[in-house]
């Protein structure tokens, strides 16, 4: 894999970030709203892959986890998800949920349970992705951030 940077993004990456969030048939259309959220992976400026969280208390919506297909199988999903993990435990978020039509299998290797979505917090539930961004077929899973000694791991 290349060597990649990773920061959380800028305004004027999110044309770049919106365009591979389509590529990949993710939701778009509001990522401009959680940029303090979004992480980013480059290579020499060009954008290989994205993940964000929304934090409502101790409930972290996880999105737009998408790597550019030429650099897929290289474990920079998993890098980019290591990371957001690590903001959300600095954000104090204990429990993890998020929707997908296509990652099922993804996200239960790294520990998510399906759920109901009608079990979500209401403030997830309320959140644009819930609502009407992605399609009533999309399964919702949740991970629970562990605690021990005030530490925290995923």
């Amino acid at each position: 894999m290349p060597e990649s940077s990773f920061t959380f993004a800028l305004p004027e990456d999110l044309e770049a970030v919106g365009r591979l969030l389509r590529e990949c048939g993710l939701p778009h259309e509001d990522i401009h709203k959680h940029l303090s959220g979004l992480i980013v992976a480059k290579n020499d400026g060009r954008l290989l892959g994205t993940i964000a969280l929304e934090v409502y208390k101790q409930a972290g919506l996880l999105r737009s986890l998408a790597v550019a297909p030429k650099e897929r199988n290289r474990g920079l999903g998993r890098e980019l998800y290591g990371r957001i993990v690590a903001y959300a435990q600095l954000r104090g978020v204990t429990t993890l949920y998020l929707l997908t039509t296509t990652a099922s299998g993804y996200f239960s290797k790294l520990g998510f349970q399906f759920m109901d979505r009608a079990g979500v917090p209401a403030e997830i539930a309320s959140t644009e992705e819930f609502c009407s961004l992605c399609p009533t077929t999309a399964v919702c899973f949740a991970k629970k951030l562990l605690q021990e000694g005030g530490r925290r791991w995923a």
